[in-house]
């Protein structure tokens, strides 16, 4: 294959997705290459580009536009790949290429010096406007396989659980001053203990929530991506996969349940922290977290 087939595929990833993660400047220079830093930073961008490219093409390059319709290419020596084999490398180069992305993010945010551009870029902000705003961040209070795929397709449920449950609580004034200090690196320990509160809150409320609209699927082996089973044999035929109803419930139930859990513990924390959380919104403990409190001789679990 000649590079000219896949170059307006790598254009479209720098500009959709290289270029609003980092910024077009921050892209520029990687680009120019440097020091150490910046070329190990310029690699991980390249992987990330490049398998993001592969994921865009395949599924369009595989085929051949023309008068008579939609055609693949097949002769003696080759015919077109299955659906399935399309679908994993699809899957395995959109996987690689957010994960390479990922590592990039995660790579400049520990270089503020070199990499100040980015960390002074709008792309920044918006990547750290959340609590839980990364893959890495999610994984650590609901295990999903650090899959970037997953993390992206539960970021807008992400946003509403962040909305419905942590910024009443802690109040426009702490939100906002967390948020600062997030973005200046100068988290605080006890800042750092309430955000991993906050993301054992938000993950699974955000899995509830994204279950009635089948944006996730859920099975014995974890939490996935949902998409469109294909054939077990190497036709290219696709079939829909319909849910598990009593199964999806279940697992929408058990996850509403550990948020309330979570947030319990959350408002505890507060609770006990407040004079180590200036301007958080004070915090009114209901019954049932109080019940222990006295010392009777028996207590209630």
């Amino acid at each position: 294959m000649k590079f000219e087939s896949i170059a307006s595929f790598v254009r479209d990833t720098a500009f959709n997705e290289l270029h609003k993660a980092i910024g077009r400047d921050t892209y520029t220079i990687l680009v120019a290459g440097g020091g150490d830093l910046i070329g190990h930073a310029a690699s991980l961008a390249r992987t990330a580009e490049a398998n993001l490219a592969i994921a865009g093409y395949v599924s369009s390059g595989s085929v051949k536009l023309g008068e008579m319709g939609t055609m693949v290419f097949q002769d003696e020596k080759y015919k077109i790949a299955s659906d399935k084999k399309i679908a994993a490398l699809v899957n395995d180069s959109r996987m690689a290429g957010y994960r390479a992305l990922d590592s990039l993010l995660e790579y400049m945010e520990r270089e503020p010096r070199t990499f100040t551009k980015y960390f002074d870029s709008p792309e920044r902000r918006s990547n750290l406007n959340g609590f839980v705003h990364s893959t890495l961040i999610f994984n650590e209070a609901q295990y999903i396989d650090n899959n970037p795929v997953l993390f992206r397709s539960l970021k807008s449920f992400i946003r509403n659980a962040e909305r419905q449950y942590i910024e009443p609580l802690l109040g426009n004034e702490f939100t906002t001053g967390f948020k600062s200090r997030m973005l200046a690196q100068q988290l605080t320990e006890d800042d750092l203990t309430l955000h991993r509160y906050i993301a054992d809150v938000v993950a699974p409320a955000a899995i509830a929530e994204a279950i009635p609209y089948q944006a996730v699927k859920m099975d014995a082996n974890g939490i996935f991506v949902n998409s469109v089973g294909l054939s077990a044999g190497a036709e290219n035929v696709e079939r829909q996969t319909s849910a598990d109803t009593r199964r999806l419930v279940m697992a929408m139930t058990a996850m509403e349940e550990q948020s309330e859990t979570s947030l319990a513990r959350l408002r505890e924390y507060i609770y006990n922290n407040s004079t180590k959380l200036p301007g958080v919104r004070p915090v009114t403990l209901d019954t049932r977290s109080t019940l222990n409190d006295d010392d009777r001789g028996f207590y209630f679990v």
